[in-house]
């Protein structure tokens, strides 16, 4: 039997209860699925603990949760539940307002995990000093390879190392 190892649920919907559903049986029993799309579900802040426990598994590779209005402190229980993740590589943040106190969450993700390859954090209502908080954590993080981050006329793509 093949198993489809990408769920894609974007615009879908389901709301917070069919979420809550999909991330509980996922963090429960997942050990195949490795692509989640949940973007612009515009889910409740309720729902993230269940995403951070789904992350648990280890299993997923790529988390979309663009456009869902996450906001810093959601950024903060993702980051820490990433924090000693080994298996996320990319995950796609953008378009929701994680402003800048959330982007002291994710400094802190960068800083802890050594995984993390690809993170999106475009349409976040995101500073100057979020760009700084970034920037800084990006300095010691040897494994990220692309940070998109929105600029006022387009787009900025830092590539790491820095050093």
């Amino acid at each position: 039997m093949k198993v489809d190892r990408y769920v894609r649920r974007y615009k879908c919907q389901v709301g917070d209860d069919g979420i809550h559903a999909l991330v509980s049986v996922l963090g429960q029993t997942n050990r195949s699925v490795c692509q989640l799309d949940l973007g612009r579900n515009r889910f409740g802040s309720d729902i993230i603990p269940g995403i951070a426990y789904a992350l648990s598994a280890n299993v997923l590779t790529t988390l979309c949760l663009r456009g869902n209005d996450l906001r810093p402190a959601d950024a903060a229980i993702l980051a820490d539940s990433l924090c000693e993740n080994t298996s996320l590589k990319v995950l796609d943040l953008r378009n929701n307002k994680i402003a800048d106190s959330g982007c002291v969450h994710m400094a802190k993700l960068l800083r802890n995990n050594s995984d993390l390859v690809s993170l999106d954090m475009r349409d976040n209502v995101i500073t100057q000093q979020g760009f700084k908080e970034l920037y800084q954590a990006l300095c010691n993080n040897t494994t990220l390879q692309v940070l998109f981050l929105e600029v006022r006329h387009g787009v900025c793509l830092f590539v790491t190392p820095f050093s």
